[in-house]
């Protein structure tokens, strides 16, 4: 998954330990990866283009309808992904600790479908869709990296939605 493959790459570890795939898929049921705690061995082109920020709970990241131009990434608290429809509130999904959000933004720019509040005290991790093109350009192995680990997490989520598989992923 990106949560899993951007741990890595900022942690140079794994954040998960096993003598074989089934023991680590157990043990990455059991416990989620703890955010990362260090960033020494984090590639240079990704770290230059990252933008962390701090906000507190009941803060908005983004509203709907606001441009989508970033791609973000929990490095540590928990967000709400909500949709109102009709007065209705719905939360589509929570996001935590090494996981994303805002995803497609890096592939359109298109308005955000959906609010995103945080529920827990939040460092977010922010990758601008121009500084990620410069990124393909520049470090196409990189940048390849993470599209692929972004697919396949997307593709998950469609699988794991069914029917509602538009709700998760247009974030």
């Amino acid at each position: 998954s990106l949560g899993v493959m951007m741990y890595e790459m900022f942690s140079g570890r794994l954040p998960f330990t096993g003598e074989s795939y089934i023991e680590v898929l157990h043990g990455h049921i059991a416990s989620p990866p703890p955010p990362p705690q260090q960033f020494a061995d984090m590639p240079e082109p990704l770290a230059a283009i990252i933008n962390e920020r701090g906000y507190g709970a009941g803060q908005k990241i983004f509203k709907e309808g606001d441009p989508g131009s970033s791609l973000f990434l929990v490095k540590s608290g928990t967000v709400e992904i909500v949709k109102t429809v009709g007065g209705r509130e719905t939360v589509l999904a929570t996001v935590s600790d090494g996981e994303f959000f805002g995803e497609m933004a890096l592939f359109e720019y298109a308005p955000r479908s959906a609010d995103v509040r945080v529920v827990l005290d939040a460092v977010i991790f922010e990758i601008t869709k121009e500084d990620f093109d410069r990124l393909v350009l520049k470090q196409p192995g990189i940048a390849a990296r993470v599209l692929y680990a972004m697919m396949e997490d997307m593709s998950r989520r469609v699988r794991q939605a069914g029917g509602g598989a538009t709700q998760h992923s247009f974030f």
